[in-house]
């Protein structure tokens, strides 16, 4: 198992932590499909210390096709921190999203799950971040990161409380993330626990739009 870790000025144990180098996903892992007649993919990238690729299919169809853990929202906004990190195979394309963080239980419109904070691709690439707690909505907070093909970003979430979770980002095999959009409040609902999710989405078109994981862990804090 990890070490404990340190975060700011806090402690936090692990909880969860899948670096994605095997064929199978972690059984935590619930693979999430609304495709009819298209067949996305859910696989290992055969490259050095694995990627895990979610690849929207060819067919012309709306599309929502991801992973998380199957509804089980296990992990407290009160003493919570996760980090992950990802690249793209290829630019996001027009009327495309891509969304990698936490959040309670799926819906398919990504606005409407109750709580959430997580980053966002568009078809620019650019990235942004988004939180909501049921009452404030906060969408598309700049980080004036743009991300192309192959450039990997380290990515981190602290959830001081519901009402203080804070956003951290450095692009790089070895960057340290910084914190992104300081000047904003982000929340999520206190009452809702959360669970892991990275969600690739489609409206139409055939483009095979292509995240690939390379890491993803939470931890939860030291009493």
């Amino acid at each position: 198992p990890q070490a404990n870790v340190t975060f700011g000025q806090n402690r936090y144990r692990p909880h969860f932590f899948d670096h994605f180098e095997g064929k199978a996903l972690h059984p935590r892992w619930n693979v999430q499909d609304t495709s009819s007649a298209g067949a996305p993919t859910s696989a290992l990238v055969n490259a050095l210390d694995g990627l895990w690729s979610l690849k929207l299919a060819s067919t012309g169809e709306s599309e929502t096709y991801g992973i998380n853990f199957g509804d089980a929202l296990n992990y407290d906004p009160n003493r919570l921190v996760v980090r992950f990190g990802f690249t793209l195979a290829a630019a996001v394309s027009t009327s495309r999203r891509i969304i990698i963080g936490m959040g309670s239980a799926h819906n398919d419109t990504l606005d409407d799950i109750t709580s959430n904070a997580w980053f966002k691709l568009d078809a620019d690439s650019n990235l942004v971040i988004e939180s909501d707690n049921n009452t404030t909505d906060t969408d598309d907070k700049d980080t004036t990161i743009d991300l192309t093909a192959g450039k990997l970003i380290h990515c981190r979430i602290e959830f001081l409380s519901p009402n203080d979770v804070r956003f951290f980002a450095g692009t790089g095999s070895t960057s340290i993330p910084s914190r992104v959009v300081s000047g904003t409040t982000f929340k999520v609902q206190a009452s809702s626990g959360l669970q892991p999710m990275a969600i690739v989405q489609k409206d139409s078109g055939t483009t095979q739009d292509d995240l690939r994981i390379d890491y993803f862990g939470c931890y939860g804090k030291r009493g």
